[in-house]
């Protein structure tokens, strides 16, 4: 039996993905363009292929929109829109044995007059550093400086740079920001509003890798103030998801009201070995961020409401499945169990004050086992009495929010996990 392919969640057809790239909804359609290797299902020939969606949950994919020419290859950045054009501002990278640039990443500009379905690359580079790791352009319009704002990364050297323009083509570097607080490699940065009246509106997000919040590769949010020129921080890195598989999230442009994300769900370290092929890769459920004291919780776009589980409930692993499950008394657990093993365990810790989410070990595509001991758990997600648990199960991929019980909508703390169960049918189970 083949691995089952998520439902609802966005996946190639046949080859690899990596991170979401374009993310806009434009003339009522949910465009997600991504990192794609149109040759295969390793890492390679960085292209950028195009899907759409009304729901955020099927998608149409239209393969590659944006392709790798001359040996450079189009890696990752954003989609912006100006009266019946889409543009693209995205990372040109070359290798070291490019015969005419060498090893650099420089941002470049297409446009698109058809709904992102075909594109015209500017010929040269509208922001050239002469860097190798200078990358991943998020681009947006800030009204009141009047001017639009991008936002990028040096990688190694973990500096977000900002630059602003009128035209998206003339470019102005304004400010650079380090935090000492995140480690790893810096990339696939994000600027947004929180719809909030609090202080400090401006959220920076952040993806390191490693570094992340369990320690991995994973995704931060800052809450700061940012004057159209330089962001400053005003908070500590908070957890945008409590998982090892939520990198290079970014936000979808076009939309009003508070930020929706969307992620590769995948921990970097183990990305090129996951046992799916010919498809590898798959994105997150999109996800709203809304600020709750320090925290930025998330409320994730869901394929059905809620339904509430029975003890030894039989579940059909083709099916994506929406389970409300009561909090487990401290010390308790719920398993998700195979025809002959545990493939996942909700665990209660013996104070009562978080949850944790673990999975059964995997053998990636080279035989090998998939997971370090690191990355068979989630992070802790805070829990109170009051709360209940909202589990997706989707082919291969888990997502946990921790929600108040009975309360619409599902709003919580979340944590993205990818499992890799043994053919056959699945029981939830309850230990008390």
């Amino acid at each position: 039996m083949s691995t089952p392919r998520p439902r609802v969640h966005l996946s190639a057809p046949s080859t690899w993905m990596n991170d979401p790239n374009g993310l806009i909804l434009h003339e009522g359609i949910w465009h997600a363009f991504y990192q794609n290797n149109p040759f295969g299902s390793d890492h390679g020939h960085m292209t950028w292929a195009h899907a759409t969606s009304r729901d955020l949950l099927r998608w149409e994919d239209h393969g590659p929109a944006i392709r790798e020419e001359d040996g450079v290859q189009i890696y990752s950045g954003s989609v912006v829109r100006i009266d019946d054009r889409l543009v693209a501002l995205y990372t040109g990278h070359s290798g070291p044995e490019h015969p005419l640039r060498g090893a650099l990443q420089d941002q470049r500009l297409a446009i698109s007059t058809d709904d992102g379905a075909s594109w015209t690359k500017r010929a040269e580079a509208v922001v050239d550093r002469g860097s190798a790791d200078f990358r991943d352009p998020k681009v947006l319009w800030h009204g009141p400086s009047g001017q639009w704002v991008m936002v990028a990364v040096e990688a190694q050297d973990r500096e977000l740079l900002v630059h602003t323009s009128h035209d998206l083509i003339t470019w102005e570097h304004t400010s650079t920001y380090r935090d000492e607080r995140l480690t790893g490699i810096w990339e696939c940065p994000d600027l947004v509003q929180l719809a909030t009246t609090e202080d400090h509106p401006w959220l920076l997000i952040l993806s390191t890798n490693p570094g992340g919040p369990v320690g991995t590769s994973g995704t931060w949010g800052i809450r700061g103030d940012f004057d159209g020129a330089a962001f400053t921080a005003q908070a500590d890195p908070v957890p945008l998801d409590h998982g090892p598989d939520l990198y290079a999230a970014v936000t979808f442009s076009g939309v009003e009201g508070p930020p929706l994300l969307m992620g590769w769900a995948v921990d970097v370290e183990y990305a090129g070995r996951t046992p799916t092929a010919p498809w590898r890769g798959v994105m997150s459920l999109p996800r709203t961020l809304h600020p709750r004291g320090d925290a930025i919780v998330a409320e994730p776009v869901l394929p059905s409401a809620p339904r509430s589980t029975e003890p030894d409930q039989a579940l059909d692993p083709a099916t994506a499945h929406v389970l409300r499950i009561p909090l487990p008394r401290p010390g308790g657990e719920v398993e998700l169990v195979g025809p002959d093993r545990v493939e996942l365990r909700l665990v209660r810790d013996i104070g009562g004050t978080t949850v944790r989410l673990h999975r059964a070990q995997a053998l990636g595509a080279d035989g090998r086992p998939l997971f370090s001991p690191r990355q068979l758990a989630t992070g802790p997600l805070p829990v109170t009495a009051e709360d209940e648990l909202v589990l997706v199960l989707d082919g291969t991929i888990a997502e946990l929010v921790v929600t108040r019980a009975g309360v619409d909508p599902v709003v919580g703390p979340m944590a993205t996990l990818l499992f890799f169960p043994h053919p056959g049918s699945w029981r939830l189970k309850t230990l008390r």
